[in-house]
């Protein structure tokens, strides 16, 4: 089973190197199952062609092949064969296509089965591993020569991002087109499936739980990561796609696929958004239309939507209006639009339309806005790519703006005592009995580096990237390795002193940090620039103690990766089967700190804390791990009760008071009567890479 499984993630094995018996797996001899073989001639994707999960007709016809081998498992209990019949989808379908449908098979089969089962013991590759053209330049790709049978050669070369210093945007290229971060965004959207997966037991489509409103938080804390970056490399905020008349900046990513041609367009400068064809015909007015809608929506409170009811007098069935309350899930679920939407899977045609998935379509269609040139389309009608695009980034600003509009609307929390009254109980059932005395932060410098408190240290590094997986060279003993530029960290600890007055009980503890900063010149706090960076449960004692805990548990960071050796390796695949769940989804782990600035002072940030009575956040037996935060737990609700981002998912003001800015709120309204919550501040360093110690140890199940 483990070579069906390596050929079908397009990762050979030592003694199969030769990469085009993977490529081109031999068809297969026994008889296709009648309705598989329908499925399989009827695909909307052509071979050579781009797959879109943005694409309502796409993401239906993968649903219906990966619930139909899920439905497969659950009767028949056949792996094997199964299999067998996937290796013969994947030489019939478009390889991205093929490559979405098998992950989301196996990811939430994985999630269904128990841990026994033969499927547990499948190890996938990363998305980075099994498509690394996605990821890497085409002019790049094809400058990958054979070792003229020496054995041992290495052929290495500079990873190179796209544009140049003449454009500004050049500055946060590494950011966006990070393969690592890329993987992250393709793994979410496989792990929530716009269309969702057939729950057998209803015959209907589920969605995963909270899934329209982890779309709207993961996108959010990702802005807020992107913009932190932004401000610390002198450029100012994302400007949001609201216009959508505007024009766009130039983008060419220098992708190619398999075939050697171009895999997505080049988009000239100043365009701007289409007619999507040759599907359907949808234009700016189309989407401006839906976009008013929502927006009425949200100031209304509520959606309006028809369903079929039998009328009690006729007893005929027929259509009534219905007002459906908004929630920050609801509405997240309709914006995607994913299956828990107000409308399910909506397209072009619907009442409230698909705003985020046909704003990624039209972006992307920019590139040959008439279909004239045969141009494919741009990288931002890809999960796999998107985020690569400065488009990405404007039109989930845009997104995310929209969906802050129905946010400002709500009732600040009750922690912030509007009065200042001393005497007020403003804080959640639980809180009062714990204290946050100080809080700090402790890089691990080198062994002969002493390193204050409140310092942490970034770096830029050149990290190697194998891509031996897609060279024609069959020498197993043969490297390539692409250097990537990418930010690095120091591990730090956490050093939380806290009192319990109540007894002995289990709390969630919230970590984030924020610039100080707010714009370009403007010091300060904005609410929507705080980034999660940790969250767990942990008891405390009656009396004081100290909470330490190191980055290297944070519960936002992906799985440490295994190398391409140790993929099909039985030892490791238990590892990672018990210990990581595959953990590819999260924030990688070079990634967990903005790189700050150069300079003695660093980028000034604020340290916050907050934490609360795990009775009322925790969900029964769910504790957070790995990439929990942005990516939910297999198998189980997600892991807290709260709404995500808590404290900062509501605005920060004093009812009456609008002129009162939201630090203000933080430092006068809050803090002095929240003894559960605690800021500080820290600086972030970018040094040189021999300055820091950048050694790491393999992270344990548990944290201690």
């Amino acid at each position: 089973m483990t070579s069906i499984v390596a050929r079908l993630s397009n990762i050979p094995q030592p003694a199969e190197k030769d990469l085009t018996t993977v490529a081109l797996a031999a068809p297969k001899t026994t008889t296709l199952d009648p309705k598989l073989l329908e499925l399989l001639s009827h695909s909307p994707v052509p071979k050579e062609g781009s797959f879109s999960t943005f694409d309502s007709i796409h993401v239906r016809y993968a649903s219906e092949l990966y619930d139909y081998f899920r439905l497969r498992l659950a009767t028949e209990d056949d792996l094997p064969d199964i299999l067998d019949d996937l290796a013969e989808a994947k030489r019939r379908l478009n390889e991205q296509l093929f490559q979405y449908i098998f992950e989301v098979f196996l990811v939430h089969k994985q999630q269904e089965l128990p841990k026994s089962h033969a499927i547990n013991q499948i190890v996938l590759p990363d998305i980075i591993q099994r498509m690394p053209f996605l990821y890497v330049k085409g002019e790049q790709l094809k400058s990958i020569t054979s070792p003229d049978g020496k054995d041992g050669t290495t052929n290495e070369m500079k990873f190179h991002v796209t544009g140049t210093e003449v454009d500004s945007e050049h500055k946060v290229a590494w950011y966006r087109e990070d393969p690592w971060w890329n993987s992250h965004h393709w793994h979410w959207h496989v792990i929530y499936p716009v269309a969702g997966v057939l729950d057998p037991a209803t015959g209907t489509k589920k969605t995963k739980d909270r899934q329209g409103e982890l779309f709207y938080y993961m996108h959010q804390q990702m802005l807020a990561r992107y913009d932190a970056e932004r401000l610390g490399a002198g450029l100012a905020k994302v400007v949001p796609f609201k216009d959508l008349r505007d024009v766009m900046p130039g983008y060419d990513s220098h992708l190619v696929g398999t075939a050697g041609k171009f895999s997505y367009g080049p988009r000239p400068k100043n365009a701007t958004m289409p007619t999507i064809r040759p599907f359907m015909q949808y234009d700016i007015i189309e989407q401006e239309t839906r976009r008013q809608r929502i927006f009425n929506a949200i100031d209304q409170g509520y959606f309006q939507h028809f369903v079929i009811e039998k009328n009690p007098v006729t007893n005929v069935e027929e259509p009534v209006r219905k007002n459906t309350k908004i929630t920050i899930d609801l509405l997240g679920a309709t914006i995607e639009a994913n299956a828990a939407g107000i409308e399910g899977i909506s397209n072009e045609n619907t009442f409230y339309g698909s705003l985020h998935n046909l704003g990624h379509r039209l972006i992307a269609a920019a590139v040959d806005p008439n279909d004239s040139m045969n141009w494919p389309k741009g990288v931002m009608g890809d999960v796999a790519t998107a985020i690569r695009d400065p488009m990405f980034w404007r039109w989930h600003r845009f997104i995310d703006d929209t969906i802050n509009r129905w946010i400002v609307k709500q009732p600040p929390h009750p922690f912030v005592n509007a009065n200042k009254d001393p005497n007020a109980k403003v804080q959640l059932p639980g809180d009062e009995v714990l204290t946050i005395k100080a809080a700090r932060v402790q890089s691990v410098g080198p062994e002969s580096v002493t390193r204050n408190p409140g310092h942490l240290y970034t770096t830029m590094e050149n990290y190697p990237m194998n891509l031996l997986h897609i060279s024609p060279v069959t020498d197993q003993n043969y490297n390539i390795n692409a250097y990537v530029k990418r930010i690095n960290y120091e591990t730090f600890n956490y050093e939380i002193d806290v009192e319990n007055t109540g007894p002995e009980k289990e709390f969630s503890v919230r970590i984030w940090i924020a610039p100080y900063l707010k714009e370009i010149g403007a010091p300060g706090l904005d609410r929507r620039l705080f980034i999660e960076m940790d969250r767990f449960v942990v008891t405390i004692k009656t009396g004081a103690e100290t909470i330490k805990r190191s980055s290297e548990f944070a519960t936002i960071l992906q799985s440490p990766r295994l190398d391409d050796t140790q993929l099909f390796d039985p030892d490791h695949a238990t590892v990672i089967g018990d210990e990581t769940d595959f953990c590819y989804c999260g924030v990688p782990r070079h990634m967990l700190l903005p790189r700050g600035k150069k300079g003695v002072n660093g980028a000034l940030y604020k340290l916050f804390i907050s934490i609360n009575d795990a009775q009322y956040d925790k969900i029964d037996d769910a504790q957070d791990r790995c990439g929990s935060v942005y990516c939910g737990l297999k198998s189980k609700k997600y892991p807290v009760k709260r709404d995500m981002g808590y404290p900062f998912d509501k605005p920060l003001v004093v009812p009456g008071k609008p002129e009162i800015t939201e630090e203000a709120v933080l430092m006068e309204y809050v803090l002095p009567f929240n003894k559960n919550m605690h800021m500080s501040d820290i600086a972030l360093h970018w040094v040189g890479k021999e300055q820091l110690n950048l050694t790491r140890s393999r992270p344990v199940k548990k944290a201690p």
